[in-house]
């Protein structure tokens, strides 16, 4: 069975004014943009069947809002996902997760820069051009035979926020 990973970063974040980075909500505009191309997929049809996010607040309140839309599974929280996520820390826990008995066939994991990228190279089996790049709210997706392993995805897709819209192909997702 095919596991589609998606990674998402978390939307537009306000400035830290002297708090704790991980305290750090969304803009206005970044709630906006996350429920905009939520509902972009949804209408696509596209549903999670779980959900990892990292703890901090930006990260949290993207998730909630794809996962209003389109999960039907489990959202968790993952502490191993706050800025700095190791890759092959973060491969190992979605190896497990994904394993053929689990059935789950599509997978969020949403984050941060530059931890998403690093991922992203840790798992993909092409080279990861340049160009690829995760903006606020940005998700990438890759398809795995089976289980999520090293080196063994392939980049199906990376958008932008606002590329979400412009999708009409259902195949896409």
């Amino acid at each position: 069975m095919t596991t589609h990973l998606y990674l998402l970063r978390h939307a537009e974040a306000e400035t830290a004014a002297g708090g704790s980075d991980l305290e750090r909500d969304l803009t206005a505009a970044g709630a906006d943009a996350a429920g905009r191309a939520a509902c972009a997929l949804g209408a696509l049809g596209l549903r999670f069947d779980r959900g990892l996010t990292s703890p901090a607040l930006r990260a949290l309140r993207t998730a909630e809002i794809f996962w209003r839309t389109l999960g039907k599974g489990d959202l968790e929280l993952v502490e191993a996902l706050a800025p700095g996520a190791d890759a092959e820390t973060i491969t190992k826990l979605l190896t497990e997760l994904s394993r053929p008995d689990a059935r789950l066939k599509r997978l969020l994991v949403t984050g941060h820069m530059p931890d998403l990228i690093s991922l992203l190279r840790h798992l993909s089996r092409e080279r990861v051009s340049a160009a690829v790049s995760f903006a606020p709210c940005g998700m990438a997706r890759l398809d795995f035979e089976t289980a999520v392993r090293a080196k063994a995805g392939a980049l199906k897709w990376s958008l932008k926020p606002g590329e979400l819209a412009a999708l009409s192909d259902p195949g896409v997702v």
